[in-house]
């Protein structure tokens, strides 16, 4: 800028000098705009990645990250063609004074956004892997509290529930430790009989829930063999100040309340939530109106369902720099389970009570920036900590004063502390390519009383992806990873992903995934030996690997659309407790299982209405104690819901239907060798009525769930330690609940 601001101070001692060059530059400018075709849409936003078809010369061309394409190939009358994801297809005939062309957004319902195994935020359709998205507005219609009341009615999905253990889930056929869940990326730890408690991860200040069914071991590492769940909370906003209050009755005993706060400037933003969860028991037998009276001394005492008290709260606090952000998040979560016993002794005058207390501390760090037009990049580093107390308490009934147990056989203490961090540089090489090479890091530390002393498990891996657009219709990701763990020999972890569009609105996808689940600490090192049981830890477990195969094709099309899914999975060194010898028992690497199936899905969206039907079916197939192949066994599924608007009353009517068929499942039996169950077929209705209030600041849900009273399944064998008599736990009856939401701008 100097060199040419004393250019032309010097032309202006000449004026004819000066005009000269006024000309010069102007055309020089000119013809520099002549050479470069802009394309935006109409509030003047660029659009990357056009397709301009120049069809007098037979000639293609695609436009950079900016939306800018050379036109020094083009002449004066060439017809030009532009084609781009989510805009009218627009041509006209090209002169030399175009610098810049204006396409107009298609007027149709546009994908959601999604962020799991991407590069950034992306609508879904262009995704590669198939992503399933529960949006909040979603979850507020079902009226979920907590994770497994946003998936019971999802397809391919079975969420179990334990009294004690909580809720768990299975996707595919494939559950426990083969399901990875994540908050914001971060894997939750702390996992009780292979499972993480759905019903722990309160769902209040969430924004959707990403699904990935099938492996993403490229990506996030051990745990995502069968699925792969992304819980993506609310982000703080900029220049925004708001207060929310939700509010939950159910007429079950559930009493639930949360509050947020949101502040943002204009560079910083913070967000402070808290709340409580209150459950007051359920038993069998109980009308959907009961509540649990406290002080009780009969055999009453003792529920179905225990009491639960859950207290949470969490933050956020963003800071905008240059071409990206940095946060700081984290979050607490205390819950207390009583678990009363029946009254004992000659006159019922005493009881053993059982108190489950869990606590969760997460915290971390994460940030994303661009660093120049090719290279942006991401990390985030994070902190768990999982405590589980087990203290039983011998309760007086005549005076209800309880003492706790001298028994050190009742009396136990868990902890799991996890450190993580993952990062990637994410580079475009040119408009067809783009490419990921990341790190992802983790470190547990465990410790309990049948563990023995601390025990520790690193894992710490390189990986890298890339998205090639081979043609316009066709794109490709492979990916590989590669980790060194400090206790087990991993293997190398492979994946290819590709995306078909041979229409506007259809989506082909097909992926070839490997998949691997790391042994547990409790795996490795489980110490459990009384008068009873035998059960010891295996160091020289291997991982559980699986080979994916899934195909899928969707309509995306606004007003009706549908859907497609096949797969096959096939799990070998699934690790199972074995008889060793005698009366002693090790986890081994004998097992093995395939799954398959194919699933179904019709969606309609009205002015008035928006309904999606699906139907499943998923195949099961195990390797039993005996080395043999247990016979492949289906289970069907349907689900439906909707959502209705009734006339112009303002009200819409929400229903969620799902039967999900007889299932198999296999399990550890009473002699600790691997068995099946099988599980009976059921149904749940869930209806509610939702209406916006007060300039859509209020939001009235009022509903029952549970329509059918289902509150238990008979099954071939035991459930589990903690369910006997040949029962599965589905829900605790029929309930109505209303859920009353406050936002507030300030």
């Amino acid at each position: 800028m100097c060199s040419i601001d004393l250019l032309i101070r010097n032309t202006r001692e000449n004026s004819l000098k000066y005009w000269l060059l006024s000309i010069l530059l102007t055309g020089i400018v000119q013809f520099a705009l002549g050479q470069e075709l802009h394309f935006s849409d109409k509030n003047a936003v660029a659009i990357p990645w056009v397709t301009v078809v120049n069809t007098n010369q037979n000639l293609k061309l695609i436009s950079n990250k900016n939306g800018v394409v050379s036109t020094s190939q083009f002449k004066d009358g060439d017809r030009l063609i532009a084609l781009a994801f989510g805009y009218n297809t627009d041509t006209l005939v090209y002169s030399s004074g175009l610098s810049t062309w204006t396409l107009q957004v298609k007027n149709h319902q546009l994908g959601e956004a999604v962020v799991t195994a991407q590069y950034d935020s992306i609508d879904s359709r262009k995704s590669l892997n198939k992503v399933r998205v529960i949006d909040g507005t979603e979850m507020a219609a079902r009226g979920a509290i907590t994770l497994d009341d946003v998936l019971k009615n999802e397809i391919n999905f079975r969420v179990g529930n334990d009294f004690v253990l909580g809720s768990s889930l299975s996707i595919q056929g494939v559950g426990g430790e083969g399901v990875l869940i994540m908050v914001d990326g971060v894997p939750v730890v702390g996992r009780l009989d292979g499972n993480i408690d759905l019903s722990q991860i309160n769902v209040s200040q969430v924004e959707r829930v990403e699904i990935v069914e099938g492996p993403l071991s490229v990506n996030y590492g051990s745990n995502a063999i069968g699925g792969t769940i992304n819980i993506i909370t609310k982000a703080p906003k900029t220049n925004s100040k708001a207060v929310s209050i939700d509010t939950y009755t159910e007429s079950t005993g559930h009493f639930n309340g949360s509050a947020n706060v949101e502040l943002g400037w204009k560079k910083q933003s913070v967000k402070l939530g808290f709340g409580r969860n209150y459950f007051d028991g359920w038993t069998e037998g109980d009308d959907p109106f009961y509540h649990q009276r406290s002080n009780i001394a009969d055999s009453s005492r003792a529920q179905t369902w225990n009491p639960k008290t859950q207290y949470f709260g969490d933050f956020k606090f963003r800071q905008i720099v240059d071409k990206g952000f940095i946060e700081l998040f984290g979050s607490y979560f205390d819950e207390e389970i009583i678990n009363r016993g029946t009254p004992r002794g000659v006159y019922g005058e005493t009881a053993f009570d059982d108190y489950y207390r869990t606590r969760r501390i997460d915290g971390g760090l994460r940030g994303q920036k661009e660093f120049s037009r090719d290279w942006n990049g991401r990390v985030v580093f994070g902190y768990n900590k999982f405590i589980r107390n087990k203290d039983t308490y011998l309760t007086d009934l005549t005076g209800v004063e309880s003492e706790l147990s001298a028994d050190p056989g009742l009396i136990d203490t868990s902890e799991v502390s996890a450190y993580m961090s993952r990062g990637s540089m994410i580079k475009q090489w040119n408009p067809t390519i783009q490419a990921e090479f990341g790190y992802d890091l983790r470190f547990e530390k465990a410790t309990g009383k049948r563990i023995g002393a601390d025990d520790e498990i690193g894992d710490y891996a390189l990986f890298a992806t890339a998205t090639w657009k081979i043609h316009p219709l066709v794109s490709v990701k492979p990916g590989i990873r590669k980790s060194y763990n400090t206790r087990y020999d991993a293997p190398w972890v492979p994946s290819l992903n590709a995306l078909y569009t041979p229409f506007e609105n259809i989506q082909v996808r097909a992926s070839y995934a490997m998949g691997f689940r790391a042994p547990s600490i409790k795996e490795l090192d489980f110490d459990f030996v009384d008068i009873n049981h035998n059960i010891q830890g295996n160091e020289d477990l291997e991982a559980e690997t699986s080979q994916n195969l899934a195909l899928s094709v969707k309509s995306t099309a606004a007003k009706f659309g549908w859907e497609l899914t096949g797969y096959y999975n096939d799990i070998e060194n699934l690790i199972t407790l074995a008889q060793i010898s005698g009366t002693e028992y090790s986890y081994v690497n004998i097992g093995q299982r395939r799954t398959t199936g194919a699933n179904a899905s019709i969606t309609s969206s009205v002015k008035w209405a928006d309904v999606k039907l699906s139907f499943a079916t998923n195949g099961v197939q195990n390797k039993l104690s005996n080395g043999d192949f247990s016979p492949l066994t289906f289970s069907p599924e349907v689900a439906f819901q909707t959502s209705v608007k009734l006339f112009d009353t303002g009200c819409t009517l929400h229903a969620y239907y799902k039967y999900n068929g007889k299932r198999k499942s296999i399990f550890i039996g009473e002699d600790e060798t691997l068995s099946e169950q099988y599980v009976d077929a059921f149904s749940n209705l869930d209806l509610s009525v939702s209406r916006k209030l007060w300039k859509d600041k209020v939001y009235l849900l009022v509903g029952a769930k549970n329509i059918f009273d289902v509150t238990s399944l008979n099954s071939t064998v035991s459930g589990g330690a903690h369910q006997g008599g040949g029962e599965f736990l589905v829900a605790n009856g029929i309930s109505y609940f209303a859920t009353l939401k406050f936002n507030f701008n300030l």
